[in-house]
């Protein structure tokens, strides 16, 4: 397994070769990836290293019950956040970054 500084940085290279894809600093720290106006998640770098993002309901049950990702705190429903120390957690959270990116491209 990576070492979470590693996937961090391994995380938001990728991000950043997606074509159209920005990184803006977050007042809370971190980075939120966009496409034009249209968030994609927000990579937080301090501690541990989460993804936070939307999945919409269906999708984030799906991955909440297969231990991938937890739900978002108080948010709204399909909102999660993904554990980059857990062995999973950078292909999920790169995947469902990935399906956003597609989703915003073809909006």
């Amino acid at each position: 397994m990576m070492p979470q500084q590693d996937m961090t940085a391994w995380l938001h290279r990728a991000m950043l070769g997606l074509p159209r894809v920005t990184a803006r600093p977050d007042p809370h720290g971190g980075v939120e990836y966009q496409v034009g106006d249209i968030g994609l998640g927000h990579l937080h770098r301090q501690g541990r290293g989460q993804v936070d993002l939307d999945a919409g309901p269906q999708l984030a049950d799906m991955v909440v019950r297969s231990g991938w990702a937890a739900p978002h705190g108080q948010g709204s429903p399909g909102r999660l956040t993904i554990d980059l120390t857990h062995p999973q957690g950078g292909t999920v959270a790169l995947w469902l970054l990935c399906r956003n990116y597609r989703w915003a491209s073809t909006a």
